[in-house]
């Protein structure tokens, strides 16, 4: 039985921008979807998650107020939602000129956006009970002392 897809919006007044959250079985179909609902024209590329940012353009003007998260309910893994996560911030930050590293060159400004956004999926995604896989990474981690 297919589960039903699940949007959510969010509203960030810091950086004055809308976040459409989708999970779902088909990311490529809610692409589309986004892509048809923001008057985009872009090429589609299959995958288990995207990130979206809506550009309208008016006369000079651009305006980057909305973008969107697309996950795949079978590949959600702490690495997707990081990956997808610090595409969005570095476009919400460039998109608002403000410079990713700070002034201390230690990159504060998208560590601070990377990291909130990271909570806010996760923490979605476990209110929904939607499943968050182990990453299919290996490690060898030896304890140290």
């Amino acid at each position: 039985m297919a589960l039903p897809q699940q949007r959510y919006l969010y509203t960030d007044s810091k950086y004055e921008y809308t976040l459409e959250i989708i999970f779902t079985e088909t990311p490529l179909k809610a692409l589309k979807g986004l892509y048809k609902k923001w008057d985009i024209d872009e090429d589609l590329i299959d995958g288990d998650a995207y990130t979206v940012v809506c550009e309208n353009k008016a006369g000079d003007y651009i305006d980057n107020s909305r973008y969107g998260l697309i996950f795949s309910y079978r590949c959600l893994t702490p690495n997707i939602i990081a990956h997808e996560c610090t595409h969005l911030a570095a476009f919400i930050l460039e998109a608002r000129n403000i410079d990713l590293p700070g002034k201390d060159n230690k990159y504060e400004n998208m560590c601070w956006v990377v990291g909130h956004l990271t909570e806010m999926v996760t923490n979605l995604a476990e209110k929904l009970n939607i499943p968050i896989y182990k990453s299919s990474f290996p490690s060898k981690l030896k304890k140290l002392g």
